[in-house]
């Protein structure tokens, strides 16, 4: 078996343990990136889910030098608009103080290959694809993970792997749990109405809408990423109905925000349901995203 020897260990080559390889690797530290599947992938393409980037976050990526490449990709939130029921219950959030924006919306591809583009540069982090973990053992020096004939020894290992951990189930550290009866419709779609920049929040009765301003390739259109809360039979039945009935639902919530639906770019409906650890670290072990909450 051959022994691997490191400082950090990171399981999980998503976001979070893209990002948080990228954090660490401007210190003085042997790194080693870890994931079960193939990070450098052009499936990575069809990935059309979006993230928003608080201007805090913002900063962050600046101080990693990786935020040029990413903000060229990301459309501005410049005011949050948000409604009860109806638009005479609302709050409008703004920053007019000062130039700063309140958030981005980046599709999670351009954030991902903005990170990889970075990481490929730190001679200091290696990264080791389609490598599934079989077991791990911790104590108070190190922690060992293994994986076919290798065995990674490191000093601090961090669990990135998500929402299903595998790191969290081996190691059994207990989690509240709760599933909702409810599901997210998630679409981007084109539309006529120029979005101007505002982000909404609609709270309607069934479950919260939110329309995210995105960017666009065409001048004569805008973009749009929606995610819709409801019970899980509605939302199924809305990603299997026919395009212009679809459309029509969509239109008689957001047709004074976004004017007509064009073209559905990317569908998909995700369950809802919450976790958190009973605790964020172990010996010479750390979670973080959705790995830990």
């Amino acid at each position: 078996m051959k022994e691997i020897k490191t400082d950090v260990l990171i399981v999980g080559g998503g976001l979070t343990g893209l990002l948080t390889a990228c954090a660490l690797s401007s210190l003085e530290l042997r790194i080693l990136l870890i994931d079960s599947g193939i990070i450098f992938s052009d499936s990575n393409k069809k990935d059309f889910r979006t993230t928003a980037i608080a201007e805090g976050s913002k900063l962050f990526f600046e101080e990693l030098g990786i935020w040029t490449g990413i903000y060229k990709h990301s459309e501005k939130i410049k005011t949050i608009k948000v409604f009860d029921r109806n638009i005479s219950s609302k709050i409008n959030f703004s920053n007019s103080k000062n130039l700063g924006n309140l958030g981005y919306v980046v599709k999670n591809t351009e954030i991902k290959n903005e990170l990889i583009k970075a990481l490929k540069l730190k001679k200091n982090l290696k990264i080791l694809q389609n490598t599934p973990l079989e077991k791990i053992e911790t104590n108070q020096d190190n922690t060992s993970v293994f994986s076919g004939n290798n065995k990674i020894v490191a000093k601090l290992l961090i669990s990135a792997d998500g929402k299903n951990s595998f790191v969290r189930t081996t190691v059994g550290t207990p989690t509240f749990k709760k599933k909702y009866s409810h599901s997210a419709f998630v679409t981007n779609f084109s539309h006529k109405k120029n979005h101007n920049n505002i982000a909404y929040e609609i709270f309607l009765k069934t479950g919260p809408l939110a329309l995210l301003p995105m960017k666009s390739q065409n001048s004569n259109t805008y973009n749009t990423s929606l995610i819709w809360s409801n019970p899980s039979n509605f939302s199924k039945n809305l990603l299997k109905t026919n395009l212009t009935l679809r459309k029509k639902i969509l239109e008689e919530k957001i047709f004074n925000y976004t004017g007509e639906i064009i073209n559905f770019i990317y569908i998909k409906v995700f369950k809802l349901s919450a976790h958190i650890n009973t605790k964020f670290y172990d010996k010479r072990l750390v979670y973080v995203g959705g790995s830990g909450h």
